[in-house]
C-alpha cells in the first residue's frame, strides 16, 4: 500500500527579509525599490515502506499583472527504483487539484531540456512549452 503524505510549508521570515532589503538602491539615474513578497506552498511526497520515494513542490505566488495567484512547480523527483509506476502522475494529480482548489490561473513548471521522459508525461497531461528557461548559478556566501 502506498502511504501518501501532504505537507504544507509556508516560510515567511519578515525580519530576515527586511535585513536584506534596506530601502532603495541608487544605480546611476535610476532608483530601484525593493519590498519582500510573501510566498507559500505545498510539498507533496509519496512514501513506500517508510521511505520517501517521490516528491514535488508547488509554490503559490502573486504578480502585479493578474488578480489571481499562480503556481510554480519545482523538484518533481521519483527515485530511480520506483520510476515507471505512475508516481509522478500521482504527485501531479494532487498538485493540480490543490492548484485548482486555490484558484490559481496557471502553473509553471521547469524541466531539463534533455529530460524527454518527463516532457512526454507533462505534455500528455496538457502542459505545453512556452519558451526557454534561463538559469544563473550563484555562489552562496558562508
Amino acid at each position: 500500500m502506498v502511504k501518501e503524505r501532504l505537507d504544507f510549508t509556508r516560510r515567511t521570515c519578515q525580519s530576515c527579509l527586511h535585513q536584506l532589503f534596506d530601502g532603495t538602491h541608487r544605480g546611476g539615474i535610476m532608483t530601484v525599490s525593493k519590498s519582500p513578497l510573501n510566498a507559500g506552498g505545498f510539498r507533496f511526497a509519496i512514501e513506500r515502506d517508510g521511505k520517501e520515494v517521490a516528491r514535488a513542490r508547488l509554490y503559490i505566488l502573486k504578480n502585479d499583472i493578474h488578480e489571481e495567484h499562480f503556481g510554480y512547480v519545482e523538484d518533481v523527483h521519483v527515485d530511480e527504483a520506483y520510476r515507471g509506476q505512475g508516481l509522478s502522475s500521482d504527485l501531479l494529480d494532487e498538485l493540480e487539484k490543490v492548484a485548482k482548489r486555490f484558484g490559481l490561473y496557471k502553473i509553471v513548471l521547469h524541466t531539463e531540456s534533455v529530460n524527454f521522459v518527463a516532457q512526454s508525461l507533462y505534455t500528455k497531461r496538457g502542459w505545453y512549452v512556452v519558451g526557454p528557461t534561463l538559469r544563473l548559478d550563484l555562489e552562496v556566501a558562508a
